[in-house]
């Protein structure tokens, strides 16, 4: 039987249909257009799976390039010479003691004023304690100690149970004028170790000038 002759419009919807079903099942079509009778149509393209492999695993060649560049030119950090810093020895880690074994000289008694270190780390003290005489209520009595310069004062380094030293002066009360120095005994020292606000109390009678035009104390640096 002779098939019916096909009109003008159901040929193009089949060419439609037919670019459609290549459309769908070849997506590496590239875009271009086609052209047919009287009509062009453009045809979406999308890159295959190949390709995007492809393009990950270059980009991914070029990093790992770019990072081994970046450490073989990055420059090893500095070394820093010595050892870090110690910490200012805290008042709460001293124990603060005199030594009353005196030496005399010339109207003044010398002792030896110690600091230790019974905290758990190393720590740095330096320069002068500040030293003054107090009463049974820890009031200051009279001038605070005078610094001696006899030598140059160094930061000490001192490991737990370590302990630094400097000398402390005192002053005969009786060298000095009744009206001008006003005698009282002490009940002991007040110490500051340098750089620290906080203080300790070291019991110690002693006379002392109430006056604080009298400089009866004296301290030197520690060591």
């Amino acid at each position: 039987m002779a098939r019916p002759p096909t009109s003008p419009s159901a040929s193009h919807e089949e060419l439609g249909r037919g670019a459609a079903r290549r459309r769908a099942t070849d997506p590496t079509m590239s875009n271009r257009r086609r052209f047919t009778k009287g009509h062009t149509s453009t045809i979406a393209t999308r890159p295959s799976r190949l390709g995007w492999r492809r393009a990950i695993v270059a980009v991914t060649a070029v990093s790992m390039l770019v990072s081994a560049a970046t450490i073989a030119v990055a420059p090893s950090p500095a070394l820093t010479g010595g050892s870090p810093a110690k910490p200012r020895c805290a008042t709460f880690g001293l124990v603060i003691w005199l030594d009353t074994a005196s030496n005399g000289a010339a109207g003044s008694i010398y002792y030896k004023l110690h600091l230790t270190n019974l905290s758990r780390h190393p720590c740095t003290v330096g320069g002068y304690p500040g030293v003054t005489a107090v009463d049974l209520a820890g009031r200051q009595i009279g001038r605070a100690a005078t610094r001696e310069t006899i030598h140059k004062a160094t930061v000490v380094t001192l490991a737990p149970g370590a302990t630094a030293t400097a000398a402390l002066r005192i002053v005969d009360a009786g060298n000095f004028l009744a009206s001008t120095c006003h005698e009282v005994t002490a009940a002991g020292l007040r110490v500051h170790p340098p750089g620290q606000a906080a203080s300790k109390l070291v019991p110690f009678p002693f006379m002392t000038c109430s006056r604080t035009g009298v400089a009866d104390l004296a301290v030197r640096a520690l060591s």
